[in-house]
């Protein structure tokens, strides 16, 4: 599954970056691969992490509140 996802997040790069300049994209690359990058991605990491937590927490809520409402 983690060799699926790593194709589908390539594809989905390469084609978001495609009309990117080859200048724009090396210095993209540049950031990224520095420490003030590293602390940019680890932040948005950090965030869609505590996003998705508190996404499937609301949601095993709701299903709970639902299976709670079937039995009565």
């Amino acid at each position: 599954m983690l060799k699926a996802f790593a194709a589908l997040s390539l594809a989905g790069f390469a084609k978001a970056y495609a009309t990117l300049p080859t200048d724009h994209l090396e210095r993209y690359v540049a950031f990224v691969q520095s420490r003030p990058g590293h602390d940019f991605n680890a932040v948005g990491i950090e965030a869609l992490d505590a996003a998705l937590t508190e996404a499937a927490a609301e949601l095993g809520r709701q299903l709970q509140g639902a299976k709670d409402q079937s039995n009565t």
